[in-house]
């Protein structure tokens, strides 16, 4: 019986916030969304203010109860990947997806971040002058970028909308 109340309340925790944690996501992602509609301009101040609310969610991550913890992490995730600051992105999210927060969202998000930096850090080992250093170094990407971000863009198209851009994204 006491499992059974234990998961009623941890059920109702997480959704209370996922709600909360979506709607962060949704203010950091306007912000960006009216900077880049503006005229060309310095977007640093859109920038600013939506790392002051990634500071915020950190914050609340810090007091967060542990069912609250995925979608913190993943709200803090989304925040970074709206940057295109694909690092933090990808730690956040995968911290989201290790506390069990594992939505088609997560998994999208997860993908995507890794699937920027596979693309990135390719580009860059492009110049290695030893081809054999560079062979081995793009497997090492494909193990440690490439295949998850196929893996968990895979997991996301099984139920979304966007099923067939992200089947494009992985092909």
């Amino acid at each position: 019986m006491g499992a059974g109340i234990y998961t009623i309340w941890f059920t109702n925790e997480r959704e209370k916030a996922k709600q909360i944690f979506d709607q962060e996501i949704k203010e950091i992602e306007k912000v960006w969304h009216y900077s880049s509609t503006l005229p060309l301009h310095n977007n640093q101040a859109a920038r600013a203010l939506i790392g002051k609310r990634i500071e915020v969610l950190e914050e609340k991550l810090r007091n967060c109860t542990s069912p609250a913890q995925g979608p913190a992490y993943y709200a803090i995730g989304r925040g970074y990947l709206t940057l295109q600051d694909y690092e933090n992105a990808k730690l956040y999210l995968e911290k989201a997806w290790q506390s069990d927060y594992r939505t088609t969202d997560t998994a999208y998000a997860l993908g995507y971040s890794q699937g920027e930096l596979y693309q990135y850090l390719r580009e860059q080992i492009r110049f290695t002058p030893d081809k054999q250093a560079q062979e081995k170094k793009l497997a090492e990407l494909k193990r440690l970028y490439r295949d998850p971000a196929v893996e968990h863009l895979t997991f996301s198209s099984e139920v979304s909308s966007d099923k067939l851009y992200i089947e494009a994204l992985v092909a």
